[in-house]
């Protein structure tokens, strides 16, 4: 009698468990496919970041079946880890080789610090370890700027949009700076800072960016316009350009894939690694959503992830040069190496892309830009520091 229970127990600790593989494969199929038709509908596209893991669910999963004898279910989910790895091998390989020679090299970080839980201290700490030229920290507010104000000290090139909403930003430089401008690309009323810099007697635009993350079909749609807007500037670049930002979208995203075929951006990990960054708290679910992306103007030398500051948000490091002489005509080449002698930035509005007229106003910008357009408008707001710009690129 007691073997027979023992028996019955194992059958039926054996049926959950093929049970529980099932389950987690049906789910993971759903997620699969629906990221592949993400531009849809937003729920669809959050399936979509997720390609690695689930690769690995249905690797382990094949291997589960071909062990169980179940050859059919463990080659249908064999078949699913080449669909998922597929997407990641085109963006890992070929290897992008550096070609800008004996270009000076900049060394660039980004932080999303998290307004509320992100560390000072950490963040104090890897900046005097990796002591680099070029600092973007987003999610920035006031407490942050004191908090950090004795090691940015030392950067005479300063431009701070701080905010409490989870969307402020700042650019801290050690690089001749010609021109910085707060812009906001769309209508969701979030900025982004661009740069104008210089490099050995060549000119470079630096664009940090912070869209609103896909949190439902409004949000989305905001996140999608922003990045559609920010192609169109890139794509109008006439200097070199290198871009950096929680940009709330993963490579896997046709969201994303639409990005960088409007906008001619080449994303720094490609080529060379997958370097996921969100959500610290989570290990399980890391995608890639903290960006450095570039024109055909830039070469990045190296680039690595950070160890966690206290955020949810990893940071992100890269080495960078201008080429001697890049490839794409339409691109001219730009920017002084870390040895250099940096001067003071003159903070004077200048005109966003060829068609932009700037209009001189002290009135608060319209929550709701016209899209039918680029238009750009100076304001000087009491809860923010420095000259804000709007920017709304023509759909």
């Amino acid at each position: 009698m007691m073997g027979s229970k023992r028996i019955n127990a194992f059958f039926g600790l054996r049926l959950g468990i093929w049970g529980l593989l099932t389950a987690a494969g049906f789910l993971g199929v759903i997620g699969s496919l629906s990221g592949f038709f993400g531009r849809y509908a937003w729920w669809m596209d959050l399936g979509s970041h997720f390609r690695i893991q689930y690769v690995v669910l249905f690797a382990v999963l094949s291997a589960c079946y071909f062990v169980g004898k179940k050859n059919r279910w463990a080659i249908a989910c064999l078949f699913m880890a080449v669909v998922n790895v597929a997407p990641v091998l085109a963006f890992i390989v070929p290897r992008i080789a550096y070609d800008a020679g004996d270009s000076p090299m900049l060394r660039a970080v980004l932080i999303n610090v998290n307004t509320q839980y992100g560390n000072p201290q950490s963040v104090i700490q890897l900046l005097q370890q990796e002591n680099p030229d070029i600092i973007i920290l987003e999610e920035i507010n006031e407490a942050w700027i004191r908090d950090l104000s004795d090691t940015l000290s030392s950067y005479e090139v300063q431009r701070i949009e701080t905010r409490d909403d989870n969307f402020g930003i700042a650019l801290f430089a050690r690089v001749p700076t010609r021109s910085t401008e707060v812009v906001y690309f769309g209508s969701a009323g979030v900025p982004s800072i661009v740069a104008t810099m210089r490099m050995d007697g060549r000119s470079f635009k630096l664009l940090a960016t912070h869209p609103l993350p896909p949190g439902g079909a409004e949000y989305s749609n905001y996140r999608n316009e922003q990045l559609r807007n920010l192609a169109a500037y890139a794509r109008t670049s006439a200097q070199p350009l290198i871009l950096f930002g929680d940009l709330n979208v993963s490579p896997w995203s046709p969201h994303y894939r639409d990005f960088i075929r409007e906008s001619g951006l080449v994303n720094s990990s490609k080529g060379r690694a997958i370097h996921p960054t969100w959500p610290t708290f989570f290990p399980l679910f890391l995608i890639q959503i903290d960006h450095c992306l570039h024109t055909d103007g830039i070469a990045i030398r190296a680039k690595k992830v950070a160890s966690s500051t206290g955020s949810d948000h990893f940071p992100v490091i890269v080495d960078f040069a201008i080429k001697d002489r890049p490839t794409a005509a339409r691109r001219k080449s730009g920017g002084t190496g870390r040895d250099s002698i940096y001067s003071r930035n003159a903070i004077t509005p200048s005109s966003v892309g060829a068609s932009a007229k700037s209009i001189t106003s002290r009135s608060k910008p319209s929550a709701t830009p016209p899209l039918g357009g680029i238009c750009e408008r100076a304001d000087r707001n009491a809860s923010s520091s420095g000259y804000t710009f709007l920017l709304s690129a023509r759909r």
